[in-house]
């Protein structure tokens, strides 16, 4: 009994940690996506989170991944500034934008059939970033 009892607790406080973390929204999440794919003209949007770890600390991430964008900027300052407005706007439709260590958007492209490539560019801001 005491085993189940402990099982069910470790369970419990593992579903817990999982989802403590996970993007809370105001709205429905599809149309939060869909938004966010015509704001950053992406085929596809992702939002989530991840854990990294850093000199022995654990810190969580909230992750807007847009892919296949089409007209991207060339220019990284620009890159970087579409960036910020699309978290932004992921800020301002979920509910628990304050408990993360870091916000970060990746865009990624592929290109190919057969063989494809992927190419990446990320940005990392602060939350002081994203509430100016």
């Amino acid at each position: 009994m005491k085993f189940k009892s402990f099982l069910f607790v470790l369970l419990s406080l593992l579903l817990f940690s999982c989802s403590k973390y996970s993007p809370r929204f105001e709205r429905s999440f599809l149309s939060v996506l869909s938004d966010l794919e015509e704001i950053s003209s992406a085929e596809s949007a992702k939002v989530g989170y991840t854990k990294r770890y850093f000199s022995g600390e654990t810190q969580h991430f909230l992750v807007v991944t847009l892919s296949n964008s089409m007209n991207l900027p060339e220019n990284e300052t620009e890159l970087k500034k579409l960036g910020m407005k699309a978290m932004k706007f992921v800020f301002e439709n979920i509910d628990n934008e304050t408990i993360y260590d870091g916000y970060e958007v990746v865009f990624e492209n592929q290109k190919g059939n057969l063989i494809t490539q992927t190419f990446k560019s990320r940005f990392v801001y602060s939350y002081e970033e994203i509430e100016q």
